[in-house]
């Protein structure tokens, strides 16, 4: 079964958990879901999305591979390219810098999307296929590329490559800087404060634990991982994607404190550059709320009455906007 054949499947069967049929609680763009919440007329079926430093610039990608590029906040979008596997995206602070990863390599656009080209990954061409997420730090130069078994790393905007870590990772985020990165692999939290040529082990967790998901703010200080525990039921093995809580370290990693988290299980984790702003995205077929934290995960408060299977989120910098995407459609805050 091709990419395509395999995301299409996944919608079909997310669409049939929830109970709906395809086209239902879609809801009209530029209408109020909430006091706070506007939906907005992004194009369909997306999946992930990232934007700028300023929230302006939004950039996303279909669940079937196509990568989309909206400048103002996601009034009107581009069709940037039809890439057909593309995974993840990312972008510089200023929007002008584009990142995307697919299933045959990474893709950069350093002019705002009007042009792209395949990065040949020069120092580790040909040992890694399937990239599965991708984050940059505020200038666009760091650039850090994850699978499940291998991870790349670039610090002078995709010229040069490093094997960024041995084991690969399931989740990275890395600073505005470019200098602290942290990666989630086997249950185990990396950090490293030299943009990834050396790396500490900073699991102080238990040993049965699993991390869906982890943001940094900007100036890498602070570290929000989500935290899930080994599912007995399973023979131990991790569920991927279920969370029970936050964990945080306002010290680069070298202590950690739990932060209480209501609701079920969680996939991701997005913050603002100071780390204030916090959103949570359940994983999708719990059909629940997503939270949302504007004290640095002390409390959190529900966001919108919407449980349409929810996917990812983004962040400006300074928490001013925000935005929420999910199986119907794509929702932004701006009123902080």
């Amino acid at each position: 079964m091709n990419q395509t054949c395999r995301v299409a499947l996944a919608f079909i069967l997310a669409m049939l958990v929830s109970g709906v049929q395809a086209g239902e609680r879609f809801i009209p763009a530029g209408k109020p879901v909430s006091n706070e919440w506007v939906s907005l007329a992004a194009p369909p079926f997306l999946g992930r999305i990232a934007c700028s430093g300023d929230g302006r610039s939004v950039l996303a990608v279909s669940r079937y591979g196509t990568v989309y590029h909206s400048r103002n906040e996601g009034r009107a979008w581009t069709m940037v390219k039809a890439f057909g596997s593309a995974m993840d995206v990312a972008l510089s602070y200023n929007g002008q810098k584009l990142i995307v990863v697919t299933a045959d390599g990474l893709y950069q656009s350093r002019n705002g999307g009007l042009t792209w080209r395949k990065n040949p990954m020069s120092g580790v061409e040909g040992q890694i296929m399937g990239w599965s997420r991708v984050r940059c730090s505020a200038d666009g130069n760091t650039i850090v590329a994850s699978s499940g078994s291998r991870m790349a790393i670039s610090t002078d905007a995709g010229i040069s490559w490093i094997n960024g870590f041995p084991v690969g990772a399931g989740a990275v985020d890395v600073s505005a800087d470019g200098k602290t990165i942290v990666a989630l692999a086997y249950g185990f939290i990396y950090v490293s404060h030299d943009s990834g040529a050396t790396w500490e082990d900073q699991a102080v967790m238990p040993p049965t634990t699993w991390f869906p998901d982890v943001t940094i703010s900007g100036d890498g200080q602070t570290i929000i991982v989500l935290r899930a525990p080994f599912s007995e039921s399973l023979n131990s093995s991790p569920v991927p994607g279920l969370s029970d809580g936050v964990y945080t370290s306002v010290d680069f990693g070298a202590t950690w404190q739990p932060k209480f988290l209501p609701g079920v299980f969680w996939s991701r984790v997005v913050c603002s550059a100071d780390a204030s702003t916090l959103v949570a995205i359940p994983v999708y077929f719990f059909l629940t709320p997503f939270f949302m934290s504007r004290d640095g995960g002390e409390s959190w408060q529900p966001q919108t009455q919407l449980v349409n299977g929810w996917l990812d989120a983004a962040c400006s910098a300074d928490g001013k906007v925000v935005y929420a995407l999910d199986l119907s459609g794509l929702y932004v805050n701006r009123s902080k």
